[in-house]
């Protein structure tokens, strides 16, 4: 379980950068937010491979926490799996271009390295999530 105080910053986070959510995320306590966050990677990863995946995709824990709400509240859908793994590249997406402004030249490998890693974890959950989206 994620520490509740964890859990706010990453709400503060996702308001600040108009994060995509579906409605009924909003309507969680931060405890209950809690329970459903593990970071990055699936359970199998154990926690110290989650640590160390989340640690390295630190800047998309606020999709991540979105992410981990939708596959706790699957649907079983084939149209929900990649409603939400489409959301959470959406997101990731958000926050890079938050967080660096293209418009300055000086944050282009900034952009282009954060886009392939959020890139990657897209196709990882697109791939290899559905077994856990069922779970």
């Amino acid at each position: 379980m994620t520490d509740v105080k964890h859990i706010r910053k990453l709400k503060n986070i996702i308001h600040e950068y108009d994060l995509e959510a579906p409605d009924n995320f909003f309507l969680c306590t931060d405890k209950e937010l809690s329970a459903m966050y593990n970071g990055a990677g699936p359970d199998w990863l154990g926690d110290w491979g989650r640590e160390r995946l989340t640690s390295r995709l630190d800047l998309f824990e606020a999709a991540f926490l979105i992410h981990d709400f939708e596959y706790a509240c699957s649907d079983h859908t084939e149209e929900g799996f990649e409603e939400a793994n489409n959301r959470m590249w959406q997101n990731m997406r958000k926050i890079i271009f938050a967080v660096y402004s293209w418009r300055k030249i000086s944050n282009w490998d900034n952009i282009a390295y954060w886009l392939v890693k959020a890139f990657a974890a897209y196709r990882a959950c697109a791939r290899l999530g559905w077994s856990t989206w069922m779970d």
